[in-house]
């Protein structure tokens, strides 16, 4: 491969760069503004999770195909895994095998380092350098970085570091407003020797080994964007914006790099609009209710704020809006182009004048004068000194199903039990129902176990729920929502989950829960309200398959004449977790219809068997058939 002086390109992956920031303020900033002029640049629609977004850039595949999906660095308890994200192909492969070196440096979500023909060195999630040696390539370059990137980063104060010795809730909204009056109002002072040394730590890299393509990333403006949205205008966040715009011009102008490609992942936003305007999007939507749920104080229609990293005061968050601007010989001049984030990898590949790989979006805006190259060959990566092959994608991960004519699937419904109730009966309807339509079908629950209800089908146990120990199946169906994660832990599956509720309602967890409900995976729910409700959270369609009813039992009907009007209740007891099943409510409304009217019974049917804990008189019905249950349903007036 032939080592050149200057790169071709310089990536700046600038993390959280806005794109209202920038477009309000192009006057403050100089270098972006001569690449908007002398190049082309646009509004990126994108998502908010920036894992998922930058190994989009890495792959050309959307989320839903690589896999990395609604990751968040801030809940990362593990290190990132390239080898986990379904594709044989990352950007760096496709530009080594067209004989052009690289050289990544901090790039996220993007560990181990790959042994690429030039240089990387993972970013955020990883070990530390000083406990791992996987996280540089070539290993001969990790005495060049003298401390962690990550940590150098400027820290928001904390409530202690501002002498507030009361804890975040209990502050009154006076004394917020006060904290956040002139708040981390020295960032960019803060900002500049940390940049500065970063700046001098690519240098060196890139001095040591040269590279045809030069890819930096930067989280300043993430990281900094959440603590300084406490005024409006955010005078501070623009002159952090001014200082990485000086550094962008430095490392363009040390590297002598033939074009230059800005690009971010997600804006920032304050967490007020949040709050008080509507959202569009089920992303914006759900993080709209994660900030809710998280105990977020709305302090004045502009402005709200919630603890956030090193419990500084948060008062900004991502959105689904970025920003791009490139120069290069190849592009027009003063072109503004909007472009969809899964656009910049075909985009990235043209300003380098390659196709794209088989299977890759390409770019077919106004950017360029001259046509798009036609896509690459289907040949198989042929490795090069020190660029290790990497295994192929697991067959089967999309079964093809089609509306007619629908072939066997082998489908495995994930439970932790078939116990007494709408659930376990449910489930043994459902696999009964797919075996008599011909499919393969099996159940997956734990050891120990009940099967209350009678079911034909294979059950296999399990002592815990390991996903690589799964049965092969071409669909899994997770019937509870701690059960999703498990399903989707295994690429090989497609994985369609089954709600029998909106489980945020009633999830001890509930941001957790919405994040889950969120996931954009095709889904089935036993009620058509519930599946709008999904259907409206992920963005995906969501089927209504009701259960229906055993008519042959279960019969319409007058109850016998006489006596005291009764209204019954299905009681399932707290003790067994049920609290979200409404007891409470119902008692106490039944306490205010009594103390009206004399002539009502209370009946309650106890499938549990539990003592059941009133505070009204009741009387406890216990059955053990269908039957039973048919004959107490018509014994009610309610």
């Amino acid at each position: 491969m032939t080592q050149r002086k200057n790169p071709r390109l310089l990536v700046l992956a600038c993390d959280g760069l806005d794109p209202d920031v920038i477009l309000h303020n192009l006057h403050r900033l100089p270098f972006i503004r001569s690449l908007c002029q002398g190049g082309g640049h646009g509004v990126v629609e994108s998502a908010v999770h920036s894992c998922d977004i930058w190994t989009t850039h890495y792959t050309g595949l959307p989320p839903e195909q690589h896999g990395v999906q609604f990751s968040r660095l801030a809940l990362a308890k593990q290190p990132a895994d390239l080898s986990a994200v379904k594709t044989d192909l990352f950007l760096w492969d496709w530009l080594n095998r067209h004989g052009l070196t690289v050289g990544f440096v901090e790039p996220l979500h993007a560990y181990p380092a790959p042994r690429v023909q030039g240089f990387f060195v993972s970013g955020s999630p990883r070990p530390s350098l000083a406990q791992t040696d996987r996280a540089v390539w070539p290993p001969a370059l990790k005495p060049l970085i003298d401390r962690e990137y990550m940590a150098s980063l400027p820290k928001p104060p904390s409530l202690k570091d501002l002498g507030v010795d009361k804890p975040f809730n209990e502050l009154t909204d006076a004394e917020l407003l006060k904290l956040l009056d002139g708040y981390f109002a020295d960032a960019p002072a803060l900002l500049r020797p940390h940049l500065n040394w970063y700046l001098d730590l690519v240098e060196r890299l890139w001095t040591e080994v040269p590279c045809d393509v030069l890819w930096v990333y930067f989280m300043e403006t993430d990281v900094l964007g959440h603590f300084l949205f406490n005024a409006d205008p955010p005078e501070v966040l623009v002159q952090v914006y001014a200082e990485m715009d000086r550094g962008f011009a430095r490392l363009a102008q040390r590297t002598g790099a033939e074009a230059v490609l800005l690009l971010s992942d997600h804006g920032m936003t304050p967490i007020a609009r949040l709050l008080t305007q509507p959202q569009s999007t089920p992303l914006m939507r759900n993080l709209a209710e994660e900030y809710r749920v998280a105990g977020t104080r709305l302090l004045r229609p502009d402005l709200a704020v919630v603890q956030g990293y090193n419990r500084g005061l948060c008062t900004g968050t991502h959105r689904d809006r970025a920003f791009y601007a490139v120069r290069s010989p190849r592009v027009r001049s003063g072109v503004r182009a909007d472009v969809h984030f899964h656009d910049l990898f075909g985009l990235l590949l043209r300003v380098l004048g390659l196709p794209v790989p088989p299977g890759r979006r390409a770019y077919r805006g106004p950017l360029f004068p001259e046509p798009a190259p036609a896509p690459g060959p289907a040949r198989a990566p042929t490795p090069g000194p020190g660029t290790a092959p990497r295994a192929a994608t697991a067959p089967g991960t999309t079964p093809t199903v089609t509306t007619k004519g629908v072939r066997p699937l082998r489908i495995g419904i994930l439970t932790y039990g078939i116990h007494k109730g709408g659930r376990g009966r449910t489930v043994a309807r459902l696999a009964e129902g797919l075996a008599r339509r011909g499919h393969d079908t099996f159940i997956l629950m734990l050891e120990g176990q009940p099967v209350a209800y009678p079911v034909r089908v294979p059950i296999h146990r399990m002592p815990a729920f390991e996903p690589h120990k799964f049965p092969q199946a071409d669909v899994i169906i997770p019937a509870s929502l701690g059960l999703i994660p498990k399903a989707l832990g295994r690429s090989s599956h497609v994985t369609v989950p089954l709600h029998f509720r909106f489980e945020p309602d009633v999830a001890y967890d509930a941001r957790t829960a919405l994040h889950v409900v969120s996931l954009p995976y095709r889904s089935m729910a036993t009620a058509a309200p519930v599946a709008a409700r999904v259907q409206q959270q992920s963005g995906r369609p969501c089927h209504p398959v009701p259960p229906g009813v055993d008519t042959a039992i279960f019969k319409p009907g007058a109850r016998p004449p006489g006596g005291p009007r009764r209204v019954g209740f299905i009681y399932r007891s707290p003790a067994l977790g049920y609290g979200f099943k409404g007891a409470d409510c119902f008692f106490t409304a039944m306490q205010r219809v009594l103390h009206e009217e004399r002539d009502v019974e209370v009946c309650v049917l106890n499938p549990d068997g539990l003592p059941v804990d009133a505070p009204i008189p009741v009387e406890v019905v216990t059955v053990n058939s269908d039957e039973e249950i048919a004959a107490f349903y018509r014994s009610l007036d309610v």
